[in-house]
């Protein structure tokens, strides 16, 4: 029994090693673009560009911030659901609740 939980350990502490060198080295190579699937200067819109100026800061690449309004956010939702999976488009997402009367 402690010889399986030792090959367990080490089995999932193997795993987290390699997850971790498959990175890419040069990530962000290019511009990062954020999608706000609202019109330009809302509260989403405000929220977004506060994040950017921090990923700018901390990451040291352009996030370029894209409004894309419309359909109640289902037309900006869609194209960051088929931007392709590289990292570089990255979306706001909110969710309402509406109060029942």
């Amino acid at each position: 029994m402690r010889l399986r939980s030792i090959l367990t350990a080490a089995c999932l502490t193997l795993g987290t090693l390699t997850q971790a060198t498959a990175q890419d080295a040069n990530y962000p190579s290019r511009p990062i673009t954020s999608i706000v699937p609202f019109a330009a200067g809302g509260t989403a819109d405000i929220f977004a560009r506060m994040v950017s100026e921090h990923l700018q800061k901390k990451m040291g690449a352009t996030v370029i911030i894209e409004n894309v309004g419309g359909a109640g956010s289902i037309i900006g939702v869609t194209r960051v659901a088929r931007a392709a999976p590289d990292g570089y488009t990255v979306g706001l997402a909110s969710t309402s609740v509406r109060a029942q009367p």
